[in-house]
Parts: C-alpha cells; structure tokens; sequence
C-alpha cells in the first residue's frame, strides 16, 4: 500500500509587489501555484494508492476564485486518475466562527475527494486503507480528545492518523501562527497505527516513529529561508518508518548572514552593508539582509537608494535595520511623515515578539492595511 503525505500548500498566498511577467498576478502568489501544480503532476506519475493532505489546502478562510480554481483543477486531476484523496482542513482555512462556513463544501461533490472540517475527527474507509482524520478545531483541547479516541473499521488492512497542529513539547515543531493549535508528544499514537501524516509544521522532519511533517510545499517565510528542500512524502505503509521525500523545484529564499555594527567601525558601515549584499547573486531570489546596532547618525548617512538598486534583480529585497541612539544624547530630529505601511513595518521592525513569527505578524497586518485602504475607496 503506497500513499502520498503533502501539507500546507498554501493556495492563494501572495506577497511582495513583484508580477509575474507571464499571468500578471503577484509572483509569489503564482510560485505558490506552480509548486501545487508540480506536486500534483508528480503524484499522478508516482499513481499512490491515497492521498494524505494534511492541512493549510488554502492560505486563508476566504480564498479568492483564482486561489479556489487551482485547488479545483488539481483536485479534479486526481480525482480523474482515481486516486481517493483525504483532505483536513488546517488553521488557516478554518474560520473562528461556524456559521461562517468553509470553502471544503465545494469538494465534497467530487468523486474520490473526501473533505474533513467539520472540527471533529472522521474515518474514512479506502478499501484496506483506513484514515482517522483530525481537522483543525479552535476549541481548546478538542484535537488532542479527538486524537486519543482514534478507531477505525475492523476490516482495514492499513490505518493512518492526519492532524493538523503543532506538537507541544518540542519547540520547533510549533509556527506561532494565527489561530494556531498544539497537542501533546504524548497523543500521537506508538500502536495499531502504521503512519501519522502532520501538517502545520513548514518543514518535513520525524516527529516520533511513523509521524512525520511532510513541510510546506513553497518557502512562506524567511524562518523558511534555510529549509534544504520542498515537496512532500512518499510511503510504502509495508515499510512506514522509511519513507521518501519528493523534492520538487521552488523559489530560492536567502536570509543573508546577520551583520552586527557593533563592532564595525561608523565610517565602514556603509561599505560593509554594501560587501554583504553584494557577497550573493541575488537575481529571482527573495532575500533580505538584517543590520543590528547601528548608530543612528550613521544610519542618516547610509546611500539607500543605492542598496536597494542592489536588489533590483530579485523577486524581492528587503534590509531590516535596528538603530541605536548615542548612548546619553538625544538628537533633535524633524518631523517625518509615513504612510501607514511604513510606520507598521518601522514599528514591527523595533519591537520584540514572544512566541510569534514577525513575518506572519506583518503579513497580516498589512492585509488588514490593504482591505481598510481598498474599503475606503
């Protein structure tokens, strides 16, 4: 019995000013598509017994009708193949509110497609393929009551657990993302289960025998930037605690090494800042620089127009800056008016965060920017 474990693809997520020069839409927006379209081609040659998606089908509760197109024609491919394909929904496409609905009802027409999100678990019987499958809940404690009480039909040769949440008790199985749920170690089940298919964790890794993230199918964030590889998981549930990773071609995302001025001297700054971007091609990349400590005097001075004419070849180029005032002094300086995105970034960019990632903070808070801006017109 072979299936295919794939997580958090993340349809309908964009960023960044930057088209796509082909379909004109947001570039990030479409490297998301083209990896969900690469995965989807991959799947219909490996030609698995099931597909596991594992949460975070979508980017957000409310996708756009593009977003919802893509899904559908990936969607219907596998389901033409005969490929049956279970579905959970994640954080990210469940809403706060029932009564809101979700965006899995459009799926459950389709033959071989089994959308789970009606926040409790479900089992599916696949022929001798059973899956006890745990969508996200928002209520506290629900998908770890849910996951305790896994059972499947007798007469399944095979049984499989999706939930989408992070792991408590191991720090780095945990994003810090809105609506974000953990479970204990303790739940994932050590027996009469051959494999446990996680979502909600960007990067594929072992969480315990046969449980494994399969990781994000496009690099989302710069906590992102070092994962070696995108795609998702094969396994044999003859052979669960093996299984192979499908490695598909993404958008390269470089977080250059941090540069602390502290100890460089104020009048080398410039040129320091200058050699670190230019020590990496950064042409169809996405990419940023961080700059701690440095004087705000020399800060004035920096020829910024300049750096960024540096990054002009990436997808996008972003240098965070953390600015230190002259220890006893401070500087007159005047007015300066922003808009409301730079005064957000600026702020975001100064203050410290605990137990959240400041890329998803800001990505959004800046929708809510974009919506009240859009609004007002």
């Amino acid at each position: 019995m072979k299936i295919v474990h794939i997580a958090d693809t993340h349809i309908g997520y964009s960023a960044y000013n930057k088209l796509d020069p082909d379909t004109g839409i947001n570039q990030r927006e479409q490297d998301v598509y083209n990896a969900f379209g690469l995965c989807i081609a991959r799947i219909l040659e490996i030609k698995p017994d099931a597909v596991i998606h594992a949460g975070d089908l979508f980017d957000s509760v409310r996708p756009t009708n593009r977003a919802i197109s893509v899904a559908l024609d990936g969607l219907i491919r596998l389901s033409e193949a005969g490929i049956p394909t279970v579905l959970i929904a994640g954080n990210h496409e469940t809403p706060r509110l029932r009564e809101t609905g979700s965006v899995f009802r459009l799926f459950s027409h389709l033959k071989n497609i089994y959308p789970i999100y009606r926040a409790r678990p479900e089992t599916v019987a696949l022929g001798d393929l059973g899956v006890y499958a745990v969508p996200h809940s928002s209520q506290d404690g629900a998908m770890a009551d849910g996951m305790s009480k896994y059972h499947f039909p007798d007469d399944v040769r095979y049984r499989v657990m999706t939930v989408h949440a992070g792991v408590s008790g191991m720090k780095a199985f945990k994003t810090g993302s809105f609506n974000e749920q953990l479970v204990p170690s303790g739940c994932i089940p050590r027996q009469n289960v051959d494999y446990v298919a996680l979502g909600h964790y960007h990067e594929e890794c072992q969480v315990e025998d046969r449980a494994y993230y399969s990781g994000s199918t496009e690099r989302l964030s710069f906590a992102e930037a070092n994962h070696e590889r995108k795609g998702f998981l094969q396994i044999d549930l003859d052979r669960a605690d093996d299984p192979d990773f499908i490695s598909i071609p993404t958008r390269e995302m470089v977080d250059l090494p941090l540069l602390d001025c502290s100890s460089v001297s104020p009048d080398a700054i410039n040129r320091t800042i200058m050699e670190r971007v230019d020590s990496e091609d950064l042409s169809g990349k996405v990419a940023r620089l961080r700059v701690l400590n440095i004087p705000r005097i020399v800060y004035k001075s920096l020829d910024f127009a300049k750096l960024r004419s540096r990054g002009k070849d990436a997808i996008h180029f972003e240098i965070r800056y953390h600015v230190l005032d002259i220890q006893g002094a401070q500087e007159a300086q005047a007015p300066q008016f922003r808009t409301l995105r730079e005064e957000f970034e600026g702020f975001l960019a100064k203050e410290p965060v605990e137990g959240a990632d400041k890329n998803d903070l800001e990505k959004l808070g800046l929708s809510y920017l974009e919506r009240v801006q859009e609004e007002g017109k």
